[in-house]
């Protein structure tokens, strides 16, 4: 190794290191992001709570999960929630479906989950008829026709994320007849609303040809809208492709900012491919070329922290 590829990696490492301490950030400090909620709507709420109010009921089990509310609050917020998923309240069902699907605060249990979602998809939640068909698919009771269902009429509510499992059903040919164009074209609809799970999906499948003609070069450019909303696939997939002269102008340091952003994804096998791309890009760069890249990345987060603090706020202001 020469001493430029060196030392580039060294510097790629601390970067690293301030953007993973950067990026930490807003999950430390989530439960204390916009203060408290106001003692007299808490107060007014507790009290039509104790009546047995379901929406009062599922609205102080949000917040206490929150963490707003402190240790008391978030040691009842199940006991809440559960109170108004007993009177059938939207909400509550599809929170408590999804914590259980996670694992968070309660015991993870699928099969208690697609109770949840359930009683939230039979009352028309677009969200809970969605996240049940995912469950079928899964396994907890495997039924690929009744996901296709609940899909549609998640799909045909308007719900993205819907549209692109749907799409991708009849892409695969599970539990439909093999579609790829159909699928396609729902995937487009779920690109073109906003949705980056959409955006994602369709440069797939403009980089692959697959239910549409194969253009590379329109791929990248959905990738880096879904890699703007956070997307960490999209952000190692569109690395690559601005590594590539075929698809357009190459830009070595914007693909490792993309690469540094994808190594903090969710998904373990997504981390280590991302970290071993920077890795090896970065020895073929100089100190500078790193050293923006990394400054480019640590930008990005700001930035989104700063959107994720008004975005909070509003909501807290909602509540």
């Amino acid at each position: 190794m020469g001493l430029m590829a060196c030392r580039s990696k060294i510097t790629l490492f601390v970067i690293t290191i301030m953007f993973w301490l950067l990026a930490d950030t807003p999950t430390v400090l989530a439960a204390d992001m916009g203060g408290h909620f106001s003692p007299r709507i808490v107060a007014a709420l507790s009290a039509a709570a104790e009546k047995g109010n379901a929406r009062a009921q599922f609205r102080l089990g949000v917040m206490g999960l929150s963490g707003k509310l402190g240790d008391q609050g978030r040691q009842n917020a199940i006991a809440l929630l559960e109170k108004a998923a007993a009177q059938k309240n939207i909400g509550a069902n599809f929170v408590l479906g999804t914590l259980y699907v996670r694992g968070a605060i309660v015991p993870r249990d699928l099969a208690k989950a697609a109770v949840f979602y359930r009683i939230a998809a039979k009352r028309g939640s677009p969200k809970a008829q969605n996240a049940l068909a995912k469950l079928l698919l899964k396994g907890v009771t495997r039924d690929e026709a009744g996901a296709v269902r609940l899909f549609k009429k998640a799909a045909e509510s308007g719900l993205p994320a819907a549209k692109v499992n749907l799409g991708i059903l009849y892409i695969r040919g599970n539990g439909v007849k093999v579609d790829q164009r159909r699928g396609a074209k729902l995937i487009r609809q779920a690109a073109a609303s906003g949705f980056s799970g959409g955006q994602f999906n369709l440069g797939v499948l403009l980089e692959s040809g697959i239910g549409t003609a194969k253009n590379p070069t329109a791929a990248r450019n959905w990738y880096a809208k879904a890699a703007q909303q956070g997307n960490a696939q999209a952000q190692f997939n569109l690395a690559i492709l601005l590594l590539r002269p075929d698809v357009g102008k190459t830009d070595p340091a914007a693909s490792l900012k993309w690469l540094i952003l994808a190594s903090k994804g969710n998904s373990p096998n997504l981390r280590k491919k991302a970290n071993a791309a920077a890795l090896a890009l970065s020895g073929r760069l100089s100190k500078n070329q790193v050293v923006k890249a990394g400054k480019a990345a640590m930008e990005w987060a700001r930035r989104r922290q700063l959107n994720a603090k008004t975005a909070n706020n509003a909501s807290r202001r909602k509540l």
